[in-house]
């Protein structure tokens, strides 16, 4: 059976694990759901029926797969040109921990822009409820609430703009004349590290596809503008590593699960 792959449209998190499994060459089909629709199959193959259920998440034999970290330690068992190793992974966990702090302090300015749009907010529906745009609208709110309240607590008590600077910094200091983050070599690091500039800046639409009226709110403008640098190294790390190969074997726009 192969890897089944729930994703949510516009997900850093889920850009991670598709990077991971396509850069190591390993095939997995590609499952979108979203915050309202969408979650009962996922929630059935992953035998998660109450709780939070956040993407991505992977399913393979029976085995559940619930961080884009641990679905990329999966295909490095199963790769010939693994991105993770015994030695390198606490540091490479570490950079990984690191990304999903900015991830979520970037998702808190983020969805505060995007619920002041209508056109942005309907973006995150699928295509049937998106054209019934009263309703449509309040469906979109409702799920950028529930995205709000998966933050943890540690996070809501702290402002979001400091922790994104503290890690940037530190992003920053660790690629002082350096290409990669871990061993000179491109791991699972560098795709944690460059998904998590997302809420910064996007990446181009060539590798991360957003709505039209979505993609400027994400820019976070003072912050691209001083890490500028940043954003060109993670444009970089896209252009080298980030085509996607043969090993997916399907992709679907919507979730039918």
């Amino acid at each position: 059976m192969t890897l089944r792959l729930y994703v949510a449209p516009y997900s850093p998190w889920s850009e991670m694990a598709r990077w991971a499994l396509e850069a190591q060459g390993v095939p997995f089909q590609s499952i979108t759901m979203t915050p309202i629709f969408g979650s009962p199959g996922a929630r059935l193959r992953t035998r998660r029926l109450r709780g939070p259920l956040r993407s991505p998440v992977a399913v393979k034999d029976g085995r559940v797969l619930s961080t884009a970290l641990d679905i990329a330690r999966f295909g490095s068992e199963r790769s010939l040109h693994p991105l993770l190793c015994e030695r390198s992974f606490p540091e490479v966990q570490r950079w990984s921990s690191r990304a999903d702090r900015m991830l979520q302090a970037g998702r808190v300015r983020t969805i505060e822009r995007v619920r002041g749009s209508q056109d942005a907010v309907r973006e995150y529906l699928p295509a049937p409820a998106a054209r019934l745009r009263k309703v449509g609208g309040m469906l979109g709110c409702r799920g950028a609430r529930l995205l709000t309240r998966k933050l943890p607590p540690t996070l809501q008590d702290q402002r979001p703009i400091q922790v994104l600077r503290d890690d940037l910094e530190r992003l920053r200091a660790a690629l002082e004349g350096r290409t990669y983050l871990v061993n000179d070599s491109f791991t699972f690091a560098d795709i944690a590290a460059a998904c998590a500039l997302q809420f910064v800046e996007p990446a181009s639409e060539r590798w991360f596809r957003l709505g039209e009226a979505s993609r400027p709110l994400w820019r976070d403008p003072e912050l691209a503008d001083d890490f500028a640098d940043l954003l060109a190294w993670r444009d970089r790390i896209y252009a080298l590593h980030r085509e996607a190969t043969p090993a997916v074997v399907a992709r679907e726009d919507r979730a039918t699960a």
